[in-house]
């Protein structure tokens, strides 16, 4: 795996399913992404794009071959995953899974620590099968969420985009201006989606 030198922002390769039509070692450049796309892209809001979807699909006669990325529900939808683990990462699988783009977000050097649990790993000895499964169909870039660089790259993301998941200890993307009262300035319709281990309250939610 490739983390780059930067230390706000580096392309990961990202662990994806040919099944769907992605390549294995497809990268995806975060400046790109973040910024150039902003340009091009169709960001008409959510619950219409989804219509237009639904309107579209039903228009289709069913078949038997196997989905492709055209026909999945949620295409267009896009998600930026700051998720790690498990839990986080299963949510944007789900999504993916249905055609959603989902940009999952890593550490710049080290990635998701889920890259390092096994065995099993992948041939190479690489990736683990722990973090790929959860990871399937994903884009991934590494960002440094502690710079203000990384953090305007996050804020750059979030104003294209539909969905953000995150999973980090409460408090933490506050911090770093990227919590749900920060963001939402950003995109009043953004769906913020937080998970925690232990809840956002109480004497275990650190």
């Amino acid at each position: 795996m490739s983390f780059g030198s930067s230390n706000s922002v580096a392309p990961l390769k990202a662990p994806t399913n040919s099944s769907l039509g992605h390549t294995l070692d497809q990268q995806c450049d975060v400046v790109s992404v973040a910024i150039a796309m902003a340009g091009v892209i169709n960001i008409r809001p959510l619950q219409q794009r989804l219509a237009l979807t639904a309107t579209h699909l039903g228009r289709r006669a069913y078949s038997s071959t196997p989905a492709s990325t055209a026909s999945l529900p949620l295409r267009g939808v896009r998600v930026v995953d700051l998720s790690r683990i498990l839990a986080g990462p299963y949510c944007g699988m789900m999504l993916a899974d249905y055609g959603a783009e989902v940009i999952k977000v890593e550490r710049p050097g080290v990635g998701d620590d889920a890259r390092a649990w096994g065995p099993p790993f992948t041939e190479k000895g690489h990736e683990s099968a722990y973090f790929l499964a959860p990871n399937r169909n994903k884009r991934s870039i590494g960002v440094n969420l502690k710079s203000p660089e990384g953090q305007q790259i996050i804020k750059d993301l979030v104003k294209v985009s539909d969905i953000l998941l995150e999973n980090y200890v409460p408090g933490t993307l506050a911090r770093y201006g990227l919590d749900y009262e920060s963001l939402r300035e950003l995109n009043p319709a953004l769906v913020y989606g937080s998970l925690t281990g232990y809840g956002d309250t109480g004497p275990l939610k650190d």
